[in-house]
């Protein structure tokens, strides 16, 4: 019997010669094409942004339903304009990545606008409201790449200290928080402006992570960002204390009775992302941005398992 393995040298030689020849045919280029474009067109920032919708529903004690594709959808479309409009910083923080969407433009396009065309439409079934928090992160994200700004100083708001983070976690803490109920055809009560509230302060915390490694770029570029103005330290401090502020929002909300007590259990994605907030320094800034995506599913899990306990 032919066993693969390490002592079975001739083998393991064939096996590889054959999938390289397979990655030299037609299928085998269309197949590593297709698997590079999922990769660079945000598919895992998309189905966390559905899984951020989920979380919301439940800290709402709402039934799930289409506002996690919407948000899927237009996650999917908004990273990928805002990555054409990014190639000039790119192009020194993510060359591979950069060189890449640069020679794929139209395929993006098409991608981006198809993506956001299909949100729109499903969020219509949900009603007027629905439809315009679905347009509101696109519309805010073109006002924030584009280069719109007069005077001598930054041109676009995203390279504005401050102001650029707080478009995009106001662009994502909007419908985040107020699609699930809209689509539901309920009110915006108390509980939605506690959950708008925190997913804004968790959306500042990723955005401000994401920059530390992008440092060099952004400084070449002008572009304000916490880690650029104050240095990665004092922003680790800041992160932290927004990490707090998330926490205390969560208590506040449980407290005043606009949440179920067992929102609280979400605090397993806070705990995370006060540990990788902590690694800065140690680690590879560029595994904790990338270990940053699972605070939303971990958030998700807890809450989940807490509905299946009766907390």
């Amino acid at each position: 019997m032919v066993r693969l393995s390490i002592s079975n040298g001739d083998e393991l030689e064939t096996l590889r010669r054959w999938f390289d020849r397979l990655r030299e045919t037609q299928p085998g280029r269309v197949i590593q094409e297709a698997y590079a474009v999922c990769v660079q067109c945000s598919l895992l920032l998309a189905a966390v942004g559905a899984s951020k919708v989920a979380v919301v529903s439940l800290l709402l004690s709402l039934p799930l339903n289409v506002a996690a594709g919407v948000a899927f959808l237009v996650t999917l479309a908004v990273y990928n304009h805002n990555k054409l409009t990014d190639l000039e910083e790119d192009a020194v923080n993510d060359p591979e990545g950069a060189a890449f969407f640069d020679s794929r433009k139209g395929l993006f396009t098409v991608l981006s606008v198809g993506a956001y065309a299909l949100a729109l439409g499903l969020s219509a079934l949900g009603g007027p409201r629905a439809f315009a928090l679905a347009l509101f992160p696109g519309v805010l994200g073109v006002l924030y790449s584009s280069r719109w700004l007069p005077g001598a100083g930054p041109d676009r708001l995203k390279d504005v200290l401050l102001v650029g983070t707080g478009a995009v976690a106001l662009a994502w803490a909007v419908p985040l928080a107020l699609l699930p109920p809209a689509v539901g055809g309920q009110g915006i009560g108390l509980g939605a402006l506690v959950v708008l509230g925190f997913f804004f302060l968790r959306t500042v915390v990723a955005v401000e992570l994401f920059n530390v490694p992008d440092v060099a770029g952004d400084r070449r570029n002008d572009v304000g960002t916490l880690p650029v103005a104050l240095g990665v330290r004092p922003t680790q401090y800041v992160l932290s204390g927004l990490n707090g502020c998330s926490f205390l929002l969560l208590i506040g909300g449980v407290s005043a009775g606009v949440l179920a007590p067992g929102a609280l259990v979400a605090t397993v994605g806070l705990v995370y992302s006060g540990g990788l907030v902590a690694l800065i320094g140690h680690q590879n800034v560029e595994q904790l941005c990338l270990a940053s995506y699972l605070e939303p599913p971990l958030m998700l899990g807890a809450l989940l398992a807490g509905t299946g306990l009766g907390i």
